[in-house]
């Protein structure tokens, strides 16, 4: 049995709707008041996402990547993007990608998934994000 007088609010702190717990940019600041410490990790991702110009990068990007139609639906674009670098940076294999996006906080909000609402990318569409956009780079220049 729970006891009545236990307050909770310290696991899960007051947050805006609008703010989503894992995005890079929403509620990084209240997230880390709650934990502490910021990571290693979480300082490197966080620099990286300050300095890559993300905007202009998926604009090239963008007219060659597949679109939504009625079969299977494509990973967001962006989530593609921040999950190949991510796996450069530490040098991860496609199942290790997967790994650590499903072990570590910090990877997850630099891709933009929240674990329980949004599609976290497996090690086959891990793997098959490198040969369309070697195709695509080929083909136009844009990666």
């Amino acid at each position: 049995m729970i006891c009545s007088s236990v307050n909770l609010d310290f696991f899960m702190p007051d947050l805006p709707s609008e703010i989503g717990l894992y995005s890079p940019r929403r509620g990084t600041e209240n997230w880390k008041q709650v934990k502490g410490k910021v990571t290693r990790r979480e300082k490197f991702l966080s620099e990286m996402d300050a300095v890559i110009p993300w905007k202009p990068i998926l604009a090239l990007i963008e007219p060659h990547y597949p679109k939504a139609g009625n079969g299977t639906q494509p990973m967001p674009m962006e989530r593609m993007l921040r999950t190949y670098f991510m796996q450069q940076w530490f040098n991860l294999s496609d199942p290790g990608m997967e790994d650590a996006l499903y072990d570590s906080e910090a990877m997850r909000r630099f891709a933009g998934a929240e674990l329980i609402d949004d599609a976290i990318p497996d090690k086959t569409t891990i793997r098959g994000f490198l040969p369309w956009c070697e195709a695509c780079s080929s083909r136009s220049g844009c990666c």
